[in-house]
């Protein structure tokens, strides 16, 4: 990992640490600002994957499928922003299909590196807290607040992954000629 891009996930962990801060100390604001917060981000991913896609990607192996994941964080950008409107519990819903998705797609990658002999415990962990997570969200989903708590153990969780990969050596092999 270069310097540039150790800095960058260092600055980003701290700011989701203020910003998970800010959300515990304000939770009544937290439903707005999360729905704010995922959307535009989602909007902004699939316009920059559009992007590579125009640029880069329709030359490669594969580019339909990125042109296919932009189309779908536009969407979901979108669904995302225009569904607080309706109700909290479909944001709640979101929020609780997104974990089951990222905690199921944790646990299936950690057993297949168990199986290459690649590292594979941390993944384990990060599905099985993204599956616990889930789990308590739906036992307190009538509390709007749930929403609220749930984003911010999902942030202050991504943070602490986001600091401790930028402190990590990473390996470096050379090829002899």
């Amino acid at each position: 990992m270069r310097q540039i891009t150790r800095i960058k996930n260092l600055l980003i962990g701290l700011i989701m640490i203020a910003l998970a801060a800010s959300l515990l100390a304000f939770p009544q604001y937290g439903p707005g600002v999360i729905v704010l917060l995922i959307g535009i981000g989602l909007i902004l991913s699939g316009i920059g994957s559009l992007i590579f896609y125009i640029t880069m990607a329709r030359h490669m192996v594969g580019g339909m499928k990125t042109f296919y994941r932009s189309i779908l964080f536009l969407d979901l950008g979108v669904f995302m922003m225009t569904g607080f409107a309706v109700s909290e519990q479909l944001v709640l819903l979101y929020l609780m299909g997104i974990l089951v998705i990222s905690g199921g797609i944790d646990i299936i990658r950690a057993l297949e590196f168990k199986k290459e002999g690649a590292s594979w415990k941390a993944r384990m962990v990060s599905g099985v807290i993204s599956l616990v997570i889930m789990v308590i969200g739906t036992i307190f989903m009538d509390n709007p607040l749930t929403v609220v708590y749930l984003f911010c153990l999902g942030l202050l969780y991504s943070a602490v992954t986001r600091i401790v990969s930028a402190f990590r050596k990473t390996a470096v092999i050379y090829i002899p000629e």
